[in-house]
């Protein structure tokens, strides 16, 4: 998936899922810093996917635990639509059980340089 070749625009629409709030604010500052102006922010995956069926991202950061559930509805979706994603979660690539072996995995702490050179991958 993060193979996939796009074009991120400063104004493309990005999707930041985190259920904590001063790591969302963490990283919303971090994507603002870097000149993203359409950011959507949520701490759920029912809030996630309405969002996404409202208007689907360009690009997505997904944190795995959210809570009581994991961000992997939110992935199946935009995985299938062809949305490039990654997961940030404390626990490296052992929180994804498994899953997604093709998708960039940022462990927190996050810092701005980590999610700029996923966006770079992302984008070829």
């Amino acid at each position: 998936m993060i193979k996939t070749r796009v074009l991120l625009k400063r104004d493309a629409p990005v999707l930041l899922l985190e259920d904590e709030y001063l790591v969302l604010l963490d990283l919303k500052v971090a994507l603002e810093d870097m000149g993203f102006t359409d950011i959507s922010c949520s701490a759920s995956v029912s809030d996630a996917l309405k969002r996404c069926a409202m208007r689907l991202p360009e690009f997505a950061l997904l944190d795995v635990n959210l809570g009581s559930e994991k961000s992997f509805p939110v992935a199946h979706a935009l995985y299938d639509k062809g949305v490039p994603f990654v997961f940030v979660t404390a626990y490296g690539r052992a929180g994804l059980e498994g899953q997604y072996d093709d998708i960039e995995v940022l462990t927190k702490p996050v810092d701005a340089f980590d999610i700029g050179s996923v966006i770079a991958m992302a984008q070829g």
